[in-house]
């Protein structure tokens, strides 16, 4: 794996960030009478080239930091990278400076070059942008410096990956100054921890015999990053969610869930990392570890392009309470958290077992408590929006966990298969419950085909289970 190709999984990150930005309908100009309106060009690329920035952020921040912690003897090689992967991220902040002025003067970007001197000068996103240019040069001139100069571009590199987050939601000013620190840290550790994945990766594959020494220095690293991550995340949910049923009745809280959970897999993945693929590298194989990483980098890509929909959302009124469940919430505490638990667990109650023999009521059960939750909305009419949004998602987490934990080992695949017809309907009526008629279509359309692109999964490996077990001799008492 070379340079350029460095982290190739993580470019699929975009297909996730348009179908973010068309759950939020973010990808058409909003109409306010009197207002000029921004170029739909404008809309549709900024977005981005903020997603391309971020990765070329997290490869040089990988880069550099890597050469220092996990990779010392191989540090002009990861110059070179964090030199190239540097320019690239210079070079994107020329068109995201144009696309930036073209959203906030709602101009062509033309007509943006005139306005860019004032736009640098005199406003706070000018401001941040001319520094991070001005830290990401430095990098670029000092990437190859050896020494203490190396521990200087590995900082310079952290504080201009997390800059951005001056710019979220407020700034740093009174209140929002824990909001603004905790997205700083947030965006550095997701960074170093993608950026490092992405370098650590492609050097085991370039020298397989000394991959078991570099991965066990590189998850120590992982392993911070993810307590960070995650502190942090928590901390800025709680400041930007006042409400629980902004989680669930929300976009923008949905997506935090989301989030979550996608964070989960990439711990559950990075252990399996490091308890699977380490021994298989050890002895020359390296499909475990090309499977898991690739799987952790496309779910890191997700992330990111998630967090980017975030930012443009916006977090909902502190005081004004989330409707219903959406169809994203629905999704991610019925199937999403389950399966995260059932794929983590190591044991499971006795009486899941005897549950297993009854697939189809296990599945029948657990549609029926979607439906009284997502769409009757049972819980909340019963509890107000508060206290129902938890025991609603309470009622969802365990429906799925005792389907899946249930069924997961069996043969049968009509349970799935009765999940996947229903699905769809239940979307749709959950997106109708939430806001209306015809209301969140590209969050119902969206949640639908990605829940059943997972059912199927489920459902073809249960048909080769079914068809292996079919097979198999039958040994007959005598």
């Amino acid at each position: 794996m070379t340079g350029p190709r460095l982290g190739a999984p993580l470019w699929w990150g975009m297909a996730a960030l348009v179908v973010g930005l068309w759950m939020g309908g973010l990808l058409v100009a909003p109409v306010i009478p009197g207002l000029p309106t921004e170029p739909l060009v404008t809309i549709w690329l900024l977005p981005l080239t903020h997603y391309a920035r971020d990765i070329a952020a997290a490869l040089t921040v990988g880069a550099t930091v890597t050469a220092l912690l996990v990779l010392p003897d191989r540090k002009a090689q990861l110059a070179r990278w964090a030199t190239g992967w540097s320019l690239v991220w210079l070079a994107l902040l020329v068109p995201l400076t144009l696309l930036t002025v073209s959203e906030v003067g709602a101009a062509g970007a033309g007509d943006s070059l005139y306005g860019m001197g004032a736009f640098l000068a005199d406003t706070l996103v000018g401001r941040v942008l001319v520094a991070q240019a001005v830290l990401v040069l430095a990098v670029v001139l000092l990437a190859r410096a050896r020494g203490p100069w190396s521990w200087v571009v590995a900082a310079l590199a952290l504080v201009a990956a997390a800059l951005p987050a001056l710019l979220g939601h407020g700034g740093l000013s009174g209140e929002h100054v824990a909001a603004t620190v905790s997205l700083g840290l947030h965006v550095a550790a997701i960074s170093l921890w993608t950026g490092g994945l992405a370098v650590v990766v492609a050097m085991a594959a370039a020298e397989p015999t000394g991959a078991r020494l570099l991965l066990s220095r590189f998850s120590l690293l992982a392993l911070w990053c993810v307590i960070v991550v995650g502190e942090t995340g928590l901390l800025s949910a709680s400041l930007r969610l006042a409400l629980p049923s902004q989680f669930a009745g929300t976009l923008y809280g949905s997506i935090v869930l989301l989030k979550a959970v996608l964070l989960g897999f990439l711990i559950r993945w990075g252990w399996l990392q490091r308890s699977r693929a380490l021994p298989e590298v050890a002895d020359g194989r390296r499909a475990a570890l090309a499977r898991y990483a690739g799987w952790e980098l496309l779910t890191m890509g997700g992330a990111i392009a998630l967090g980017i929909v975030l930012a443009r959302l916006g977090p909902p009124n502190p005081t004004a309470p989330g409707t219903g469940f959406t169809p994203v919430a629905l999704s991610v505490l019925a199937i999403g958290v389950p399966l995260l638990l059932v794929v983590c667990a190591s044991r499971r109650p006795r009486w899941v077992a005897a549950l297993a023999g009854y697939p189809e009521a296990a599945a029948l059960g657990f549609l029926i408590v979607v439906a009284v939750v997502g769409v009757v909305g049972l819980p909340e009419a019963l509890l107000g929006p508060e206290l129902g949004a938890l025991l609603g998602a309470m009622l969802l987490v365990g429906a799925g966990w005792c389907w899946l934990a249930a069924t997961g080992r069996g043969t049968s695949w009509i349970d799935v298969a009765l999940v996947m017809v229903a699905w769809p309907v239940i979307m749709w009526l959950t997106a109708d419950s939430v806001t209306g008629p015809g209301a969140h279509v590209p969050m119902a359309i969206a949640t639908t085909v990605a829940v059943e692109a997972l059912l199927a999964f489920l459902l073809i490996g249960r048909v080769r289970r079914v068809r292996t077990d079919a097979r198999e001799p039958v040994a007959v008492a005598g």
